[in-house]
């Protein structure tokens, strides 16, 4: 063989090993342009489902939160139903004893109506509260006393320092008075007193607001 053939055959031999690379490298590249189409549609379809699984949960999430502020709503109503309840037991137990002297039981009714206007005052300001979780931590707040209540709407600045003293004073003299057997001209004036300046800071009841805690 001649160096001439022998250099033509091992260019054919060089080109044939190009040509099978170039081929194996075609091959290669269009499998793994597959694999990674498919790998794309895994990951859109994993997407999509996490994408269906999130807007499940948090339809859940909400529709939970609903029921338990649903929930709060009704235990605070309830709540406040057991204090009016325990409060006009009280009140027939103290008219039972009360004496006309000095303004009697009318005084008494007079001061426990004021009191009444203040508490519903307070709640109508925790109702207008929009954070949930605020509102819901009011609705755990035991309304037997509104001292607590009066403290943490002081604290959040929802009521002055000034309206949080008067209705701490009022807070405190009604239930005292509650276990007395009369309320004299001096109290019922005093407690108009303090009355008359919270109530210039308390939001006042709508017209048609036909739920008037303080009258079950």
């Amino acid at each position: 063989m001649s160096a001439s053939e022998f250099a033509s055959g091992f260019g054919i031999v060089e080109l044939f090993k190009t040509l099978l690379v170039l081929a194996l490298f075609a091959l290669f590249a269009h499998r793994l342009s597959k694999e990674r189409a498919a790998v794309s549609d895994l990951l859109d379809r994993l997407n999509g489902r996490l994408a269906n699984f999130e807007t499940r949960l948090d339809s859940q999430i909400r529709s939970l939160g609903e029921k338990l502020d649903e929930f709060d709503l009704k235990l605070n109503k309830l709540g406040q139903q057991v204090d009016a309840t325990q409060e006009t037991a009280e009140l027939a137990l103290h008219s039972s004893a009360q004496s006309p002297v000095n303004g009697g039981n009318q005084n008494w009714e007079s001061l426990r109506t004021k009191w009444r206007d203040a508490r519903d005052g307070l709640e109508r300001i925790i109702d207008k509260i929009d954070h949930k979780g605020t509102r819901r931590r009011y609705s755990n707040i035991e309304r037997y006393s509104y001292e607590p209540i009066i403290r943490a709407l002081l604290n959040d600045r929802r009521i002055s320092l000034e309206t949080a003293s008067d209705l701490s004073k009022m807070n405190a003299k009604f239930l005292s008075l509650k276990r007395k057997s009369s309320v004299t001209n001096d109290e019922l004036n005093e407690f108009g007193f303090w009355f008359d300046k919270v109530d210039r800071d308390l939001p006042k009841k709508p017209k048609d607001d036909t739920d008037d805690i303080g009258s079950q």
